[in-house]
């Protein structure tokens, strides 16, 4: 199938994406299933662990953040001592703050989606 749209978008820290949207005749849905994961499974997410299941596992959080703290830190002084306008300078400062607040969400994402 041909793609039908084309979405060119850039995020706060420079990074571009592509997204195609098309249609493929050819995928069916799936099966309708009565499968939840609170019959037999509970999931409690709380501040401790990230879950804790009904059979007493707990998955620990990773706090992503406390690592690049510095980091973030840093970039966050930098672009706060830069004056406000249209300076190439403050827009470098911005982008590397982007940057680092890009890194912890891009690895949150991905610890969630190892874990599902």
């Amino acid at each position: 199938a041909s793609p039908s749209t084309v979405t060119v978008s850039q995020d706060a820290a420079g990074r571009w994406f592509v997204s195609l949207l098309c249609e493929d005749p050819s995928v069916k849905p799936l099966p309708a299933t009565s499968a939840a994961v609170g019959i037999d499974v509970g999931i409690d997410v709380g501040l401790d662990h990230l879950l804790t299941l009904s059979t007493g596992e707990k998955i620990a959080n990773p706090r992503h953040e406390r690592r690049d703290r510095t980091r973030l830190a840093k970039a966050q002084r930098q672009l706060a001592r830069k004056a406000r306008g249209d300076g190439a300078n403050r827009a470098k400062a911005r982008r590397k703050a982007a940057e680092v607040y890009a890194r912890i969400t891009d690895r949150r994402r991905d610890h969630l989606h190892k874990l599902t």
